[in-house]
C-alpha cells in the first residue's frame, strides 16, 4: 500500500458521523442579548445536529474578546467558535485582530472564499471585511460579519460546508485527527 492509498483509507475512516460542539460569541456595540446573527447562526448550526453549548455578547474590546477565546478553547468539549460581529474596518472592529492572537494556524482561504461570496451580492464593499479563521488547541474558531445578510452568505457558501458532516469540506476528519482519534 502507498503513502496515498494509506490516506485515502484514513480519510474513509474519519468520515464518522460526529456531533459537533459549538461556542457562540457575538461582538457587538449594541451587546444586543438576542443578536440577530448569533441567533441565526444558532439555529443553523442545529439544524445540522450539531450542538450549541455555549453562548456570549459581549462588546468591542479585544482583550475580553481574547480572554474569552482563550477560555473556550481550553475547554475539550468545544470544537468549532463561531463569532459574529467586530471583522470590518471601524476603530471598534478587534475581532480579527483577537483571533489572530489566540490561533495557532490561520485558514486563510476562509476569508477569501467569504469575501468571494459576499462580493456577488454586494460587489467591491465585500471588501470591507476581514473574515477569517483558525485553529487552536484542535479547536477551530471561525469569524463572521455581525451583519444578518452577510453572516447569511457565509453560512450558506463556507460554514455549512465546513459543519456539514456530508461534504468534502467538512472539518470532521480534521477535528477528529486534531484530538488524535
Amino acid at each position: 500500500m502507498t503513502d496515498l492509498d494509506a490516506s485515502q483509507d484514513d480519510t474513509h475512516a474519519t468520515t464518522e458521523v460526529r456531533i459537533i460542539t459549538a461556542a457562540l460569541l457575538s461582538v457587538s456595540r449594541e451587546r444586543l442579548l438576542d443578536d440577530p446573527a448569533a441567533a441565526f447562526l444558532a439555529s443553523k448550526v442545529q439544524s445540522l445536529g450539531h450542538q450549541v453549548i455555549k453562548r456570549l455578547t459581549l462588546g468591542p474590546s479585544r482583550e475580553a474578546i481574547e480572554q474569552q477565546l482563550r477560555a473556550w478553547i481550553a475547554e475539550e468539549s468545544i470544537d468549532v467558535i463561531l463569532v459574529a460581529g467586530g471583522v470590518g474596518l471601524l476603530p471598534g472592529d478587534v475581532v480579527p485582530e483577537a483571533v489572530r492572537a489566540v490561533i495557532e494556524r490561520e485558514m486563510p482561504g476562509f476569508g477569501e472564499a467569504v469575501r468571494a461570496a459576499r462580493s456577488e451580492h454586494v460587489g467591491l464593499r465585500a471588501l470591507h471585511g476581514r473574515e477569517l479563521a483558525g485553529v487552536s488547541a484542535g479547536t477551530f474558531v471561525l469569524a463572521v460579519s455581525g451583519e444578518l445578510d452577510a453572516c447569511s452568505q457565509a453560512w450558506e457558501s463556507v460554514i455549512e460546508p465546513l459543519l456539514d458532516v456530508a461534504s468534502p469540506a467538512s472539518l470532521v476528519p480534521l477535528l477528529s485527527a486534531l484530538s488524535g482519534g
